[in-house]
């Protein structure tokens, strides 16, 4: 046993840290009542020694212990001594020979006399340091971004709450800011998974230096991260904010020798207006956030209180009626060759016969059905009755294709294919008189996923177009390795064709179709000066409201043998 005495040899600091780093555990007994704490190895193995240096009093080196440390201790130990609890227990750290601090857990269980009065006390000290280090490892694990190194949905929920219920008292308007990285997938299949992590990484230091110090952040799933703002005001405020998280992305990020243009999609839910409860708010920040993905890259949307959700729910469950009432049906609008007023293809476009709200555009349900998986049942019935409309006109002595538009979602279906191959066989159609057209964004946001299933209809006689061609993420690389037969000019360029800008964009994208073969459609052409201008320019094959706008099968019938004669007829003029 050592004696703790005050006539003990200089080196008892050394010494005991010497014996107390070489054993795995280190047993003490205070004696109360004589003020004498005695210390022992688990080898057995002892030394006497005091010292002025050390107050070993208590079994507690005082004068190594961390001075953050001391009150936390004194408070655990006088609470003990004066409840008279079974046991006491405490984690501290203590100074080591090197200069550095090592973990202690300590343990003891005090004895009382026949009065009450606590006599002594045994207990042990031992290394926790190794252990408190995984402890920490596995905390850290649980609660943050293995990648970002920010804090996880649970934490960030966790202090979300703290913050709802502080505002509830105080006033304060949080809002909940919900950003999605556009083009995470085209980086992933351009360059690697491990740009796109240096990506992520670079993305997540970049917000956390932008949001302030009151500002909080999650990365909440793969190219989703959450920030948390406690008290914005309002909307004009949280506008500003959202900009200035745009603003962030402006300059490319270098990663390695690269630069990469990185553009973000934000949702923005206020509170209490989109919701009392975090669950709430991060909801409504998601409904906002893929509206703002549907007016394209890098901008911001406001969630509208009385309309997204709720219409996207009643949608939902209109929906699933309607396939079983059958109340989708097809109106077509065909392509014309402007040249020879010849129809080349007629595209089927879904309409929905709503008992309540009378005939739906597609804008207003296919967001929803994307995101309930219900595209694919209401895609698969859009096919069906095209392909059956284009025998009945094959059969007639028609000759043209049948184009029908495929969402993200059917191409990522793994008997996708199959299924396209089933319909066509069902209606005794013929693979070369159907067009599939699919956005040029949703091929290059999950390219790896699709482009499988792209030249796999390629190969069996599909032929492919590549719609809304020019706003999204263009690249020539894409356009190598798809098996793409038709490219789309989309309507906006046809709408500012008088503009230099957008008629040499127009002229670009005529140029790479002659030099990669593709057939080229201008859509949305609307006026006779439009049709003029594209003619010169040298593209023919046109689609808009100045030839036909969509129409029922039985009204599309009157004017499929016209093939346009009098407006061929007056562009040639």
């Amino acid at each position: 046993m050592i004696p703790e005495n005050p006539t003990a040899d200089s080196n008892i600091e050394e010494k005991c840290l010497k014996f107390f780093e070489s054993s795995g555990c280190i047993f003490w007994d205070w004696d109360s009542k004589h003020d004498m704490a005695y210390f022992m190895t688990d080898s057995g193995t002892a030394e006497s020694a005091e010292s002025s240096k050390i107050s070993c009093r208590n079994g507690l080196w005082w004068g190594l212990m961390h001075p953050a440390d001391k009150e936390r201790v004194k408070k655990a130990l006088d609470f003990c001594l004066a409840n008279k609890v079974p046991f006491f227990q405490a984690s501290y750290r203590i100074k080591t020979g090197n200069g550095g601090y090592t973990r202690i857990m300590t343990k003891g269980v005090p004895a009382y006399d026949s009065d009450g009065c606590m006599e002594r006390m045994t207990g042990f000290h031992v290394d926790v340091t190794i252990q408190k280090k995984y402890e920490d490892k596995l905390k850290r694990l649980i609660n943050y971004d293995f990648l970002t190194n920010l804090p996880n949905r649970f934490i960030f929920m966790e202090n979300m709450n703290k913050v709802l219920s502080d505002a509830s008292k105080n006033g304060k308007r949080p809002a909940v800011f919900l950003l999605d990285i556009d083009n995470l997938e085209s980086i992933n299949s351009d360059y690697g998974y491990a740009v796109g992590d240096c990506v992520l990484k670079l993305a997540a230091k970049t917000l956390k230096k932008g949001i302030g110090e009151k500002g909080m952040i999650s990365r909440i799933a793969g190219d989703e991260f959450v920030i948390l703002q406690p008290d914005l005001g309002g909307i004009n405020e949280a506008a500003k904010f959202a900009r200035s998280l745009l603003q962030l992305f402006e300059n490319p990020l270098r990663v390695h020798e690269l630069k990469l243009c990185v553009t973000v999609c934000i949702g923005i839910a206020i509170y209490p207006e989109n919701g009392n409860e975090s669950e709430t708010l991060l909801k409504n920040a998601g409904f906002a956030m893929r509206k703002a993905k549907s007016y394209g890259r890098h901008g911001f949307h406001f969630f509208e209180r009385y309309n997204e959700m709720a219409q996207a729910n009643r949608i939902q469950r209109d929906m699933k009626k309607a396939l079983n009432r059958e109340e989708f049906f097809l109106c077509y609008q065909p392509i014309v060759n402007a040249k020879t007023g010849r129809i080349v293809a007629m595209e089927a476009l879904a309409r929905w016969a709503h008992p309540e709200r009378g005939i739906v555009c597609p804008g207003d349900f296919i967001n929803v059905a994307e995101e309930t998986n219900l595209i694919v049942p209401i895609g698969e019935y859009i096919l069906r009755n095209a392909c059956r409309q284009m025998k009945m006109w094959i059969d007639r002595g028609l000759d043209f294709c049948i184009s029908v538009n495929v969402s993200p979602k059917q191409l990522q279906t793994p008997d996708f294919v199959g299924m396209v191959k089933n319909v066509l066989n069902e209606c005794g159609l013929s693979p070369n008189c159907l067009y599939m057209e699919i956005t040029e964004n949703a091929i290059i946001r999950h390219f790896s996923e699709t482009v499988k299933n792209l030249i796999l209809l390629s190969k069996a006689g599909i032929k492919l177009a590549l719609d809304d061609f020019g706003i999204g993420y263009s690249s020539l690389k894409y356009l190598k390795e798809l098996p793409i037969s038709m490219l789309k000019i989309d309507s906006a360029f046809v709408r500012s064709i008088d503009e230099e800008i957008d008629r040499a964009i127009i002229d670009l994208i005529l140029a790479l179709g002659k030099k990669m073969r593709y057939e080229v459609v201008a859509e949305g052409v609307e006026l006779r000066e439009q049709a003029d201008f594209l003619k010169t320019m040298g593209c023919d094959l046109m689609q808009g409201f100045l030839f036909s706008e969509p129409l029922p099968a039985d009204d599309i019938e009157k004017i499929l043998r016209k093939d346009y004669i009098d407006i061929t007829l007056l562009l040639n003029t």
